[in-house]
């Protein structure tokens, strides 16, 4: 029989063992920066600010990661373009041609993988699968490039092929891998000009996931319906100008930040409930903001990716935004239009769209026929209702 003190000293140290291992498991998951407050971006490290120039990740621009499960009984593409992160480059790259990164993290949020099909989404959303409820985010963490070679370099652009090793981290599990990958620097042009004001970085690379690396196999009812091993193909473009910046000089930063947040949570992680308790607190901060309530309305209502809109919590924005605009300006009428449009309240909608297109034949003879067209798409919509 073992003594009761040495019994509680052995459940001490076992305690102990268990908390270390619980750090450094935690400590290994999340080397990766946290999102920056926007949450349209990564907290950069103040020694990789130090250490290089940031080339940010552009979210919701393009698809930036397919993964295709090529299975005997089905073949599945599931795609995002919530990735967020940042590359880190030298300051200046000629002085080292052949170490064009110098490091990087990403985040990706698990709620943002789409299959394009409701019920596959639900699947792969679910516990046999991503858990997102548990596992909100993929993370990877650039550790090294090797096998550089500059395979172009002109006044438009310079490019490299290289092999891109790091940290994949899924559920409970890291994992290195290595991608051979494509890095493209492309100076600021007219081309360019229309989507950023500074200069573009893409990344594109192609490499393979085996399941079985990160201690998952797929339960026997999938078996026939997912492969062993996906490919992942990879396309991310980056811009030296933080997505979290906004380029109006005349928008409150912290506004501006805060209106980030809010989508970030709402689409991106997919927490309507934390998100629409923050924007209700937000909304009362910016009470006598036309333009910040507007934008919050319209975030709400129309922006793509969101699975769980609040139209009464649109609504509340959008018509104290119009009532401090006297309700004059047609802007804000069409939104209050739209909402309820989008709420299934087709005659309300209607007056409303009514009221902005008066509104506009007055002031703006385009902006009125633009407004006239939608109007009858509501009148031609009710008319076949009855």
């Amino acid at each position: 029989m073992i003594p009761r003190i040495l019994q509680i000293r052995s459940i001490t140290k076992l305690g102990i063992l268990f908390l270390l291992l619980t750090l450094l498991t935690t400590q290994a998951l999340t080397q990766v920066p946290a999102r920056s407050e926007a949450g349209q971006s990564l907290a950069v490290p103040d020694e990789q600010l130090d250490q290089g120039l940031i080339y940010y990740v552009w979210p919701g621009e393009d698809t930036q990661l397919i993964l295709k499960s090529r299975a005997y009984l089905q073949r599945v593409a599931v795609t995002t373009c919530r990735a967020v992160g940042y590359i880190v480059s030298p300051f200046d790259l000629e002085e080292d041609p052949l170490t064009p990164i110098l490091g990087g993290a990403f985040r990706i949020p698990t709620t943002s993988f789409r299959t394009g099909v409701d019920r596959g989404d639900d699947l792969l959303h679910g516990e046999d699968f991503l858990n997102v409820k548990m596992y909100p985010e993929i993370t990877f963490e650039i550790k090294s490039i090797t096998d550089v070679t500059q395979t172009k370099q002109s006044d438009e652009s310079t490019t490299y092929s290289l092999n891109l090793t790091g940290q994949l981290s899924i559920k409970k599990t890291n994992k290195e891998i290595t991608i051979p990958a494509k890095l493209e620097f492309i100076p600021m042009n007219i081309q360019i000009f229309s989507r950023t004001y500074d200069d573009v970085l893409i990344l594109e690379g192609t490499t393979t996931i085996k399941f079985a690396d990160f201690d998952w196999k797929p339960s026997r009812r999938f078996a026939a319906r997912v492969s062993e091993e996906i490919e992942l193909d990879i396309y991310l473009l980056f811009s030296t100008i933080s997505p979290d910046k906004s380029m109006d000089p005349t928008d409150n930063p912290g506004h501006h930040a805060k209106q980030l947040k809010f989508l970030t949570m709402l689409r991106d992680l997919n927490e309507p409930d934390a998100a629409y308790e923050f924007g209700e607190t937000f909304m009362q901060e910016v009470w006598d903001s036309p333009r910040q309530l507007k934008r919050l309305a319209n975030t709400t209502a129309t922006k793509d990716g969101i699975l769980k809109r609040d139209f009464d919590f649109a609504l509340k924005a959008a018509k104290r935004a119009s009532e401090l605009k006297e309700n004059k300006d047609a802007d804000f009428l069409i939104t209050i239009a739209t909402i309820y449009y989008k709420k299934g309240q087709l005659s309300t909608a209607i007056e409303w769209q009514k009221k902005a297109v008066g509104l506009l034949e007055k002031t703006d003879k385009n902006k009125a026929d633009a407004a006239r067209v939608k109007l009858d798409l509501y009148l031609s919509e009710a008319e076949s209702m009855h």
